[in-house]
Order: structure tokens, then sequence, then C-alpha cells
């Protein structure tokens, strides 16, 4: 039985991975500004964006690339981000504790 070959290398010492925290940031639902008939119901998750700047903490639903370049850090609604636990210690002061594991 021949080796399995992966399209990427792993590296020998994982201690840096695995003291790394999973930060999901948070979701609102969306719908439509209605009350007519089933359309009210309707609703999409969508992403909210966590930009921290030092230690100062947002939220931003639709951030511009401005925002973007002015943040340390942008954690994009939508995704898993792998963070150090320097980080995750500012996302815990500013109360997203809930949205780390």
């Amino acid at each position: 039985m021949s080796s399995l070959e992966l399209p990427f290398s792993l590296p020998e010492d994982l201690s840096g991975f695995l003291d790394r925290v999973s930060f999901t940031p948070p979701t609102v639902d969306e719908g439509l500004d209605t009350h007519h008939g089933l359309f009210r119901y309707y609703k999409l998750r969508r992403g909210v964006t966590v930009l921290v700047t030092g230690t100062d903490v947002r939220a931003v639903q639709y951030p511009t690339q401005d925002d973007l370049d002015a943040a340390d850090a942008a954690y994009l609604g939508g995704h898993v981000h792998l963070l150090e636990p320097s980080a995750a210690a500012i996302l815990i002061a500013a109360g997203y504790g809930a949205y780390l594991s």
C-alpha cells in the first residue's frame, strides 16, 4: 500500500496551533421590512465584522475598506478565525467571550 501524499506540509512542532482559540463573529437575521404575507417571516443570517484597534473593539455590519485599513485586526463575519491567546483576551474583555471556543 502506498503512502498518501498531501498537497501541503504540516509543521513538525504543532504546539503553536494547540494554544489557539477559535472565534466566530456574531450574526444577525435580516429580512424585508414588510408586513405583507409570508415575506415578513423570511430572514437571512448575516455575519457581523468585528474590528479591533488597540483595545477598542467594535462591531460593524457593513465595513468599508477604510474601516478595515484603520483596524489592527478585522474578523470578518461568516468565517471562523484562529486567534492567539492575547487577541482572545481583548475580545473577552470587550464582551465577545461567548463567541470563542
